[in-house]
């Protein structure tokens, strides 16, 4: 490889690693400063009718993310935080094996039509789940940790770096 093309290798990747680490902070310090408003978080619930409900088989987990939120976007309905502009039709917070509190923007919304609950919450899981039992059922759902917990899509992801491609490379 000639020296050049080393060097600016090397300059790129030092630019992209840069870059990447100065968006994901300020996009983490972003979103902290949007998620502990209390007007927004309010607003983004108040819409949610909230009841204890029981849950006949007895089995549900509680994920680390403790609550998750199924939304109105159809590639990702399931997630463990609510985003801006993204609407959150039900909070899901598991209480007991066999209890959950439910936040519900439609009265008549039936839980139990759902994708397996334990499935979606061990998704939004980011490093593990505790259950009240250590039963076989719960084994398969441990690969599922991490699926449905990061931040970002792929998409988003691509995002981030065109912007920084565009704004690191020169203006010809």
């Amino acid at each position: 490889m000639k020296p050049q093309f080393k060097y600016l290798g090397s300059s790129f990747r030092n630019i992209i690693q840069s870059k990447l680490k100065d968006s994901g902070k300020s996009g983490h310090l972003s979103a902290l400063g949007k998620t502990l408003t209390p007007d927004l978080r309010v607003s983004s619930f108040s819409h949610l009718t909230y009841r204890v409900i029981d849950y006949p088989p007895g089995d549900l987990i509680l994920g680390d993310s403790m609550v998750i939120f199924k939304t109105d976007n159809p590639n990702r309905p399931f997630r463990p935080f609510s985003d801006k502009g993204v609407l959150v039709e039900i909070a899901l917070l598991p209480i007991s094996p066999s209890r959950i509190l439910i936040g519900s923007s439609s009265k008549s919304h039936n839980i139990f039509t759902e994708n397996n609950l334990n499935e979606e919450i061990s998704k939004c899981s980011s490093e593990f789940f505790i259950s009240s039992d250590n039963l076989e059922i719960y084994e398969p759902l441990s690969k599922n940790i991490g699926a449905n917990s990061h931040l970002l899509n792929k998409s988003e992801i691509g995002a981030i770096l065109r912007d920084i491609l565009r704004s690191s490379l020169p203006k010809t």
